[in-house]
C-alpha cells in the first residue's frame, strides 16, 4: 500500500508573513480573542498573568527608580 503524503494546498502557517509593528499586534490580539471565545478556561489564564504581569512592571518600576 502506497501512502500518500501530498500536503493540502490550502492556507499554511509557515507562509503567513507577521512581524513587529502593527500587523504584529493585530495578528496577536485576534488570535487571542478567538482562543479566549472558544477555549472559558483560558479567561482565567489571562486574568491571573494580567495580574502577575501588571506585579511584576510595578517592582521592576519602582527598583530602577532607586
Amino acid at each position: 500500500m502506497k501512502k500518500n503524503y501530498n500536503l493540502h494546498p490550502g492556507i499554511s502557517m509557515h507562509r503567513m508573513p507577521v512581524g513587529s509593528g502593527i500587523a504584529g499586534l493585530l495578528f496577536t490580539i485576534g488570535c487571542s480573542i478567538i482562543f479566549l471565545g472558544r477555549i472559558p478556561v483560558l479567561r482565567y489564564f489571562l486574568a491571573l498573568s494580567m495580574l502577575f504581569g501588571v506585579a511584576i512592571a510595578i517592582v521592576l518600576y519602582y527598583r530602577s527608580r532607586a
